[in-house]
């Protein structure tokens, strides 16, 4: 599958509990070599193995999260991966492969504290338009209200401020 060409790849980690929690914008590069399993792909692969000694995506991000939300300052988040994180954790969901061609292709991978982990969704949005740090927040609740889509979901409430 070649991955269709967007103006803008936006990536946005977001917890109901902390806010928004990153928003970085990437290069349609980077987003192809994720699809094709190119040299920056195996690069970070090989880097996020040796980093977190995991084979799961999932559990990468998850590790990846819990650093982050650990770390004593800026500084030591910026040390954490969490692009090439996100990206690996995305590439590896059935959606993936179904993405629609169109301006913007917004990636909002939202999570929660669930047990000793933390509970993972993404939503892959492909739209006219970038979205902003700002309405991820709106976002995230209107899904959490919405009576059909992500129904079997139980979304936790926002408790942020």
């Amino acid at each position: 599958m070649t991955v269709s060409q967007y103006k803008s790849i936006n990536l946005f980690s977001y917890s109901p509990l902390v806010g928004v929690r990153y928003s970085v914008t990437t290069d349609q590069q980077i987003l192809e070599d994720m699809d094709q399993h190119g040299t920056l792909f195996c690069r970070s692969t090989i880097e996020l193995a040796r980093l977190t000694k995991l084979a799961d995506p999932a559990q990468r991000l998850q590790f990846g999260l819990r650093a982050y939300d650990r770390a004593p300052d800026e500084s030591s988040r910026e040390n954490v991966p969490l692009v090439w994180m996100l990206l690996h954790y995305v590439r590896d969901l059935e959606e993936w492969s179904h993405l629609q061609p169109g301006a913007a292709l917004n990636i909002v991978v939202i999570d929660w504290p669930q047990g000793t982990g933390y509970e993972l969704r993404a939503w892959l949005i492909v739209a006219d338009n970038a979205l902003q740090a700002a309405s991820i927040p709106a976002l995230y609740s209107a899904r959490r209200s919405s009576n059909n889509a992500y129904k079997a979901i139980d979304l936790p409430p926002v408790t942020h401020s």
